[in-house]
């Protein structure tokens, strides 16, 4: 009986500390937008060592056990406000704006403080990067929200709109890491209001960065400079603002933005460093110059086993100037976070982001669990109402076609359009009219039969072709394709190049042609996360279209070769959304193609044994400080004399008739105006951006161009009726580019612009003649 009267006593006493000690929680928001206010200054009975600060969400807790009297809420360009804990009746609490901004007042000691605070930060940034830890797992909760901005108030955009948003949308991913470049999201449960496709899952997070310690900070595909990243001091201004305590570190809050007359582009906001490490705690920042989209992004971090790690990313994205503007906010949590698990390359896919096949089939159990907070009568509403409209209106099979359409298809049920196939033009045939199909996996699953027809308005001829692949499911995205091909090829195509699609205006001014038959046969096979092959053997029947004899004989052979090219892409990340269909992100590490080309002679009729090798690489480099240098250099050699069909040619854009940049190309070489049998180019260009000219109207992006070529031609002797010179001497152009002279407002979101560029071409190869030379 003592016992349980022990037992009694005991549950009295727990249950009386647990009632002496409640915990209430509080929120921060603007006075006028009622949107929260994060990593607000709190301060309890006016003690600044006795305080916390607001998370990302404006939210606050309260120990009411402490007895406290007051609670002091700060926020820079914010009234203070002072509360009495008993007087509180509402747990909401809003802080109004400054009506005046106070005189920028220069003090040199809070000026040297920030400084020293930020150059222990930047001291410190290889330690707190979470992507120097060795390896981590976490799961992330992600959500999305459009709104609309702007509209009359007897709109019936907004009347519709009044109690739901436009859009929602949510992810549940689990990424893993293991140092230095690996990296996996599997995106397990995904949903988008008024959709069933995945197409939305990476939308939250691909707007800013997982964290703030890279020297390059790419904000919705725009890079700008650090603040804490080395040099930074010449460029920006750090002022410090106040500081507050928690537990045993000191928090301080510094301000930051760009020095006046610096010309880059810079970023503005606040600071929140604990004394802990020097490391970020919390930031929040927007780009200096915002135009058509004003853009602001938010992140905290938590100590977890001594890493700073990030717990809570936020950004919100709104449409300036516009009738029908909208408002985009989106939020990421972080939790069941793992630091330094046992994890090896091999478990790691191809893919960077990959979707589970059932990630669209989560019900409310899965999504309760995952939810940050529970879903508020306005996003229930919105659900509700679009995936209604969306079954009505079959919003997928929309998506379908417009995601088709950037893969140059047009898609139905049973088969798919080739837009591509519709029109065509050259200089050759000038206009080609025609059709393209493939069938779609409704008819065969992972095989797709495909024809095209096309008819010349200039040369009256029609080509045509067919072909049948088939995919094999696998993680390596193994491919087989079988085809036949009666159209024209231009001479001199090489491996490297042999893009038939708008995207290379180069195909454009194309005029000598081979028509050909062929059967080819090739193989794909993505053979690492970085390296892709391919195989092919081909048979082709070539005829010239234009004078020239080889050897003193007319030019009507057949041609058998196989070849094998390799891609090795540093750093190369491919998302996969759905059906492992894997979809390359830009990167701008380097790229390195290379071919082998074997001729067969008597295979098939084949008339030359030869060996082809063929080179490029590419690479887009960012710097801190003076732009974005894109460079790509070609290389090839032959061993043995071919036709011109075979050779390398087509490194010329000149053409008066179509004056357009083609990058890639040498502007100021006509088309077969040289040879070769082995070459070398390089091409570069330099966007500085506005950094060298920069006007409140006037700031054109400014492109340096440096281009360089070497080619030899051996036999030349035994080419004949077709005029060519051969590069052996360095050639040389350089030349400037301006661009967004001219700029037009582009749906209230951004800006159509055009340019012009003046090329220059000196050395060897230079005209006596200046005109003749531009």
């Amino acid at each position: 009986m003592k016992r349980y009267i022990y037992y009694l006593l005991l549950f009295i006493q727990i249950y009386y500390s647990f009632s002496q000690s409640k915990i209430t929680k509080g929120k921060v928001i603007d006075f006028i937008t009622k949107k929260p206010i994060a990593f607000a200054n709190i301060s309890f009975d006016q003690n600044k060592f006795n305080g916390t600060v607001t998370d990302i969400d404006g939210l606050f807790y309260l120990d009411t056990s402490k007895k406290l009297k007051t609670i002091t809420i700060s926020y820079l360009g914010y009234q203070t406000k002072t509360l009495k804990i008993n007087e509180i009746k509402n747990s909401i609490i809003e802080l109004k704006q400054l009506s005046y901004q106070l005189d920028e007042v220069e003090i040199v000691s809070k000026e040297n403080k920030a400084k020293s605070i930020i150059r222990k930060v930047i001291k410190n940034r290889i330690i707190n990067n979470p992507k120097n830890i060795n390896a981590f797992t976490f799961i992330s909760y992600n959500k999305v929200v459009f709104d609309n901005l702007k509209s009359n108030e007897n709109d019936s955009i907004k009347n519709l709109f009044s109690d739901k948003h436009i859009f929602i949308t949510e992810t549940v991913s689990k990424r893993k890491y293991l140092y230095p470049n690996f990296a996996e999201d599997i995106i397990i449960g995904t949903k988008a209001s008024g959709f069933n496709s995945p197409t939305f899952s990476i939308l939250a997070t691909n707007v800013q960065p997982f964290s703030f310690y890279d020297n390059i900070i790419t904000i919705n595909n725009i890079n700008y400079i650090n603040p804490i990243s080395k040099g930074s001091f010449k460029r920006y201004k750090f002022k410090y603002e106040d500081e507050f305590y928690t537990k045993n570190d000191t928090v301080f809050i510094i301000s930051f933005k760009p020095k006046k007359g610096k010309n880059f582009n810079a970023l503005k906001g606040v600071l929140y460093i604990n004394s802990n490490k020097y490391a970020i705690q919390n930031i929040d920042a927007t780009p200096f110059e915002n135009k058509k989209l004003i853009i602001k992004i938010q992140q905290q971090y938590k100590l977890i086993n001594n890493y700073w790690f990030p717990e809570q990313l936020n950004f919100e994205l709104k449409n300036r100037d516009s009738i029908y503007g909208f408002n985009a906010s989106g939020k990421s949590y972080i939790y069941n976070v793992k630091l330094n698990p046992k994890l090896t390359k091999k478990e790691f896919s191809i893919a960077t982001i990959k979707t589970n096949k059932d990630a669209t089939k989560k019900d409310s159990t899965f999504w309760n669990l995952h939810r940050h907070k529970k879903l508020n009568k306005t996003e229930r509403t919105t659900y509700k109402f679009m995936d209604s409209i969306g079954k009505i209106y079959h919003f997928d099979n929309k998506l379908k076609i417009v995601n088709g359409m950037f893969e140059n298809k047009l898609k139905f049920k049973y088969f798919n359009l080739d837009l591509d196939k519709l029109f065509w033009y050259n200089k050759y045939e000038h206009y080609r009219f025609g059709a393209g199909f493939h069938t779609s996996e409704k008819i065969l699953k992972n095989i797709s039969i495909g024809t095209f027809a096309g008819y010349g308005t200039k040369d009256k001829k029609w080509k045509y072709g067919f072909e049948i692949a088939t995919k094999i499911p696998s993680n390596n995205q193994i491919e087989f394709t079988l085809q036949y091909r009666n159209t024209l090829r231009e001479i001199g195509k090489n491996n490297m190049d042999k893009s038939t699609n708008f995207k290379d205006l180069r195909n454009f001014i194309a005029y000598k042609m081979d028509k050909i038959e062929q059967y080819k046969f090739s193989s794909f096979l993505k053979f690492s996360k970085n390296i892709d092959w391919k195989i092919h053997f081909d048979n082709t029947n070539i005829l010239p279209l234009y004078d020239y004899s080889f050897n003193n004989e007319q030019q009507n052979f057949t041609n058998t070769e196989v070849s094998v090219k390799t891609t090795y892409a540093l750093h190369e990340k491919i998302v996969s959304l759905v059906d492992k269909q894997y979809v390359k992100l830009p990167t701008n590490f380097p790229v390195f193609s290379f071919t082998f080309s074997r001729g067969l002679k008597n295979i098939l009729n084949g008339k030359y044994n030869y060996n082809k090798y063929e080179l490029s690489v590419t690479q887009r480099f960012v710097s801190k400080t003076i732009g974005v240098l894109n460079y790509k250099i070609n290389a090839g050699y032959i061993d043995t004399p071919l036709p011109i069909s075979l050779l390398f040619t087509g490194n010329g854009s000149l053409d008066k008739d179509i004056p357009l940049i083609m990058n890639g190309y040498f502007q100021t070489i006509s088309p077969y105006q040289f040879v070769s049998d082995s070459f070398i180019n390089i091409f570069t260009s330099h966007n500085f951006g506005s950094l060298l000219l920069k006007a409140k109207y006037f700031a054109p992006e400014i492109i340096l161009h440096n281009n360089l070529g070497y080619g030899t031609l051996s036999n030349k002797e035994i080419h004949h009726e077709f005029s060519f010179k051969t590069m052996d001497k360095l050639f040389l152009e350089t030349g400037i580019e301006l661009q967004n002279i001219i700029k037009l407002n582009y749906l209230n979101i951004g800006t159509l612009g055009f340019g012009f560029a003046f090329f220059y071409k000196y050395g060897f190869y230079s005209s006596s003649k200046i005109k003749d030379n531009m």
